[in-house]
């Protein structure tokens, strides 16, 4: 995939990475849908559980790129296939699987960031 098309990052990601640095902030924000979610991590997680279509489709892709193992990839993609199923009921699991896949789609956002900057800077 082109360096072009990774420019269009939605703003959900980039949602979750300023609230991964913010994450204190987040936590105090809890509303009704996120009460019975335990810590901070679990918060961000929850948001993770309610995101559409496009969203889905850029984790599934983060997840394939990343360095998982072809079955660790499979087994979360299914896990969070479960967890989209089951919202607003969701379990313990359904959180574990989201907050794994949360720092994926942040670590790639940061590294994409990354790969933006260091050309912004061999451009000066």
């Amino acid at each position: 995939m082109g360096m072009a098309q990774r420019n269009n990052i939605p703003i959900f990601v980039s949602f979750l990475v300023v609230n991964t640095i913010f994450v204190g902030i987040v936590g105090a924000m809890i509303n009704d849908d996120t009460s019975g979610v335990g810590n901070e991590q679990d918060v961000l997680a929850s948001f993770l559980l309610k995101i559409g279509d496009k969203d889905k489709e850029l984790l599934f892709k983060y997840v394939e790129e990343s360095n998982l193992s072809e079955t660790d990839k499979i087994d979360l993609n299914n896990k969070m296939q479960d967890a989209w199923n089951r919202y607003p009921d969701n379990t313990e699991k359904d959180y574990l699987a989201a907050n794994k896949a949360l720092g994926i789609m942040v670590n790639t956002v940061e590294k994409e960031r990354e790969i933006q900057r260091q050309k912004g800077i061999r451009k000066s």
